[in-house]
C-alpha cells in the first residue's frame, strides 16, 4: 500500500486547489483524482500532464516519473493543482477605452461611443484548455522535448489567485462581448434610446452566441450572462438628447398630421359608407322582390306538378281497373273453355284416355299439355294441380291419375279412386 497519497481535500466550489509537493515524494506515491476535478501537473509554468478521474502511480519502473514530459531529474518545482469542474466563478465586466462600442445610431444618425456593463458566470469544462488559454502566460520555450505542452505559454511560475484569474478571464472575454454586442446592435438597427427595452432579448441572444465560442476556444462554459446598463460620455449624451428632442418634435408634428389625415379619411370613409349602405339597401330590397317572385313561381310550378301527378294517378288507376276487368274476363273465358274440355272428356271416362291427343289441358287458358309438362307452353301457368295422366304398369295405356283399374287390360292400379276436380279447374 502506498505510503504517500496525492488527493483532493478541498471544497468543490473552490476553482483551484494546490497540493504542496516537497520534491521528495517516494516512488510508490499514489495519485487520486475525483470525478469532479482534473489534476494538472505544472513545472516552470509549463503544463506537464492533465489527469482525469482515476487512481494513478506517480512512478513507473519502465517510464520513470511518467507525469513529466520534460526529461529532467529535478522535480522540486513541480506543482499539482486540482481544477474544479463544478465550481462557478462570477465575473463583473465592463467595456473601456480599449474595447468601446462604436456605431452610428440608427434613429438619430449620429456616431456614438457606447459603453456597457454587466456580469457573467463561468464553469470549467476542459481544464487543460482552460489552463493553456486563460491561466498560463506567454514566454519562450526552453524545453528539450518536442512533446512539451504550452510552448507559447512557458515561463510562468505561479497559479493565479481568484482575483487574478477573474481579471485574466475578463481581459480575454470583454473584447469578444463588446464585438458581439456591436454586431447585434447593427444587425437589429437599435437606437441608444431603445436599448434598455431590448436588453433582455439582447442578452439572451448573446448568451446563445457566446456560449459555444467560450467552450471551444477557452475551455469554460458560460452559465449566465447579464447586461446591467449602457452609458455614453457626457458630450455624446447631451448631443443625443438635443437630437432626440428634435426627432420627438418632428415625430409629434408628423403624428398630428397623421391624425388630421386620418380624421379626414374617416369622414370621407363615413360618407362613402353611407352611399354604399344606401346602395346595399336598395340592392337588398330588389333582391327581396326577386326572391318573392321566385318563390311565387316555385309555388305555381309545384301546384302544376301536383295537379299533373294527381291526373296521372287517376289515369293509372283507370288503366289498372281496365286491365283487371280484361284479366277477369279472360280468366272466366278460360275457365269456361276448361269446363267445356272436361265435359268433352266425360265424367265416366275421366280415368280413361281423353279424346284429344293431349294428356291434359291448362286450367287457365285451355291449351293442351304434353306428358311431363310442368308449365303451360301458352300462358306459363303451373300444371301441378291439373288433371294429368299416367301409364298402366302392365300395358302402358294412358289412364287418369285417379283411376283404380286400367280400362284396357283391367289390371288394378290403386286401391281407391279419388276424383277431385273443382269447377274452376284448381
Amino acid at each position: 500500500m502506498a505510503n504517500n497519497i496525492i488527493e483532493f481535500k478541498g471544497n468543490n466550489q473552490t476553482l483551484f486547489y494546490e497540493v504542496l509537493l516537497t520534491g521528495k515524494e517516494p516512488t510508490d506515491t499514489k495519485i487520486i483524482v475525483p470525478p469532479t476535478h482534473t489534476l494538472l501537473f505544472i513545472k516552470d509554468g509549463k503544463l506537464q500532464n492533465a489527469l482525469e478521474e482515476g487512481i494513478y502511480e506517480i512512478y513507473d519502473k519502465t517510464k520513470g516519473f511518467w507525469i513529466f514530459k520534460q526529461k529532467v531529474k529535478d522535480w522540486s518545482s513541480l506543482k499539482a493543482v486540482y481544477i474544479s469542474k463544478t465550481a462557478k466563478v462570477r465575473i463583473y465586466w465592463g467595456t473601456n477605452e480599449n474595447n468601446i462600442i462604436k456605431y452610428v445610431d440608427s434613429k438619430l444618425g449620429y456616431p456614438i461611443d457606447l459603453r456597457c456593463f454587466g456580469h457573467l458566470e463561468v464553469k470549467v469544462l476542459d481544464a487543460k484548455k482552460f489552463y493553456l488559454e486563460i491561466v498560463a502566460s506567454g514566454g519562450e520555450d526552453t524545453a528539450d522535448d518536442e512533446d512539451v505542452e504550452s510552448d507559447k505559454y512557458a515561463g510562468h511560475n505561479e497559479i493565479y489567485s481568484k482575483d487574478k484569474l477573474t481579471n485574466r478571464i475578463r481581459d480575454k472575454v470583454v473584447s469578444i462581448i463588446a464585438s458581439a454586442i456591436e454586431s447585434k446592435i447593427r444587425q437589429e438597427k437599435l437606437s441608444y434610446f431603445n436599448l434598455s427595452s431590448h436588453k433582455d432579448q439582447l442578452q439572451k441572444q448573446l448568451l446563445e452566441d457566446l456560449k459555444p465560442v467560450f467552450e471551444d476556444d477557452y475551455g469554460f462554459s458560460l452559465c449566465d450572462f447579464l447586461i446591467v446598463n449602457f452609458n455614453l460620455s457626457d458630450e455624446d449624451e447631451s448631443v443625443l438628447k438635443e437630437k432626440y428632442k428634435d426627432i420627438v418634435r418632428k415625430e409629434s408634428q408628423i403624428e398630428e398630421y397623421r391624425e388630421k389625415r386620418a380624421f379626414e379619411q374617416e369622414v370621407k370613409k363615413d360618407k362613402q359608407t353611407d352611399i354604399v349602405e344606401e346602395l346595399e339597401f336598395r340592392k337588398k330590397i330588389s333582391a327581396d322582390e326577386d326572391l318573392l317572385y321566385q318563390q311565387q313561381k316555385q309555388r305555381e310550378r309545384e301546384e302544376l306538378e301536383y295537379s299533373i301527378k294527381i291526373k296521372r294517378e287517376e289515369e293509372d288507376r283507370a288503366w289498372a281497373r281496365e286491365d283487371k276487368k280484361r284479366a277477369d274476363e279472360k280468366e272466366i273465358e278460360l275457365s269456361r273453355q276448361y269446363h267445356d274440355t272436361v265435359s268433352n272428356v266425360g265424367w265416366n271416362n275421366v280415368a280413361g284416355q281423353p279424346k284429344s291427343a293431349h294428356v291434359a289441358f291448362c286450367s287457365k287458358c285451355g291449351n293442351g299439355l304434353e306428358r311431363g309438362d310442368v308449365f303451360c307452353a301458352y300462358c306459363g301457368e303451373p300444371t301441378k294441380n291439373h288433371a294429368q295422366m299416367e301409364s298402366c304398369p302392365k300395358c302402358g295405356h294412358l289412364v287418369s291419375i285417379n283411376a283404380a283399374f286400367c280400362p284396357k287390360c283391367g289390371v288394378k292400379i290403386k286401391e281407391k279412386i279419388t276424383i277431385n276436380i273443382t269447377r274452376d279447374g284448381r
